[in-house]
């Protein structure tokens, strides 16, 4: 899609207008928002947690710290987002839901060897528009549909080769489908309804490697890295309008992606976090111009470097008789800065949000974590668009004994 296009349909024929999903998601580029949460537990945290030790949730990244769960663990997730947007003059809210990461640890050797499975959110787009037209007297609706998501399944072998230090070797798999579509539809049979649909189909593995290494009872360290994957693009067409070949296939990979985190622990129940992850998509697919599966599609042009600075306290719950509610559950708040990685107007997209989460400890193995960030992405005077946004994040974390040592 062209992003001209918008601005000039919306401030010249505008008349009735329907909206869904990020704006900053439509870019004719990209593959989406690029979604990285470490944990919810970390989303409260400025989007931390690489390097903060939890012996209940399971995290979506640094998996070498699963090596301190002693019996069979699942976390499941659930992600809320609501964006007010300002597009020249036009105002309008919406909303989008998914389901968040699926994580199962199973040890093998108790605190020693560990097997992970999980399911993440690679990257989600959920932008359309449904705009009524009238142009010379003929009434129109123009419908541009861009949804999907990308996502990231895993299976890990964790691997303590003793306590202060964990290491995770991931094997990856990047499976998922976007759907581009845009019609025209006359309430006029003098006048030819028309629709052009292209599918992108993304597939494909890739290795990935953590470790963390507890320096100081109170100082510890994390890190991962997600190699260049191998992944095949299919892009199938239907259209009214074209007789092209249906189908094309090029291959490419997503940019090597890294983080790096450090947790100091300031005081016996209080936690201070900082992380920052990279994933230079200015480098793009992979795809040379030549090998573009639709024109000016996947090129670089608007691809720019996706970044994540985050901070993050940690206030740790207290048991015992007669405490307050105040003292029976983790708090947590924090800030992060975030590139999209994508340009608007030939400007980076920046977001910056406020954290605060909340932990809620039913038992020893069984945690259920709530956080919310808010904030703005898009800044008017450069992007031609601006977003204030809401992201809620739950996820229930939960553990029992699957497999009883022989004595």
């Amino acid at each position: 899609m062209n992003l001209k296009k918008y601005f000039l349909i919306i401030t010249a024929f505008l008349i009735t207008c329907a909206h869904a999903g990020s704006f900053f998601s439509a870019s004719s580029q990209g593959i989406g928002i690029r979604r990285y949460t470490v944990s919810v537990r970390g989303l409260g945290m400025g989007g931390t947690g690489l390097a903060s030790p939890d012996s209940i949730a399971l995290t979506d990244y640094s998996l070498s710290k699963w090596r301190q769960t002693n019996d069979t663990r699942a976390t499941v997730g659930f992600q809320y987002l609501r964006f007010d947007t300002q597009l020249n003059d036009i105002n309008f809210t919406t909303a989008t839901s998914y389901i968040g990461s699926l994580n199962l640890a199973i040890p093998i050797k108790t605190n020693k060897v560990i097997l992970g499975l999980s399911l993440s959110p690679y990257s989600n787009v959920d932008f359309r528009y449904i705009l009524t037209i009238q142009d010379q007297g003929i009434t129109y609706d123009e419908f541009v549909f861009l949804r999907g998501s990308i996502s990231k399944a895993r299976v890990s072998l964790i691997w303590s080769p003793f306590s202060s230090l964990g290491i995770s070797l991931n094997g990856n798999y990047y499976i998922g489908t976007i759907d581009d579509q845009y019609r025209l539809s006359f309430n006029n049979s003098q006048y030819f309804n028309s629709f052009h649909e292209v599918e992108y189909r993304f597939k494909g593995p890739g290795v990935g490697l953590s470790l963390d290494y507890q320096l100081h009872k109170r100082f510890m360290l994390a890190g991962f890295v997600d190699f260049k994957p191998s992944i095949d693009l299919k892009r199938a067409l239907s259209s009214s309008l074209s007789q092209e070949d249906t189908d094309i296939t090029s291959s490419g990979s997503f940019p090597i992606h890294y983080g790096i985190g450090t947790s100091i622990r300031v005081h016996p129940r209080l936690s201070f976090s900082l992380d920052y992850s990279r994933q230079n998509w200015s480098e793009g697919f992979g795809l040379s111009q030549s090998q573009s599966t639709s024109g000016d599609a996947f090129t670089d042009s608007q691809l720019d470097d996706w970044y994540h600075l985050g901070i993050g306290l940690e206030r740790n719950s207290r048991t015992g008789r007669n405490r307050s509610f105040f003292d029976l559950v983790d708090w947590r708040t924090g800030f992060s800065m975030t590139s999209l990685g994508y340009k608007f107007n030939n400007e980076p997209v920046i977001q910056y949000a406020g954290h605060f989460g909340i932990g809620i400890p039913f038992s020893q193995t069984n945690r259920f974590d709530i956080a919310i960030a808010a904030g703005i992405r898009g800044d008017k005077s450069k992007n031609l668009a601006e977003e204030q946004f809401m992201q809620f994040e739950i996820s229930v974390t939960m553990g029992e004994l699957w497999f009883q040592q022989l004595r």
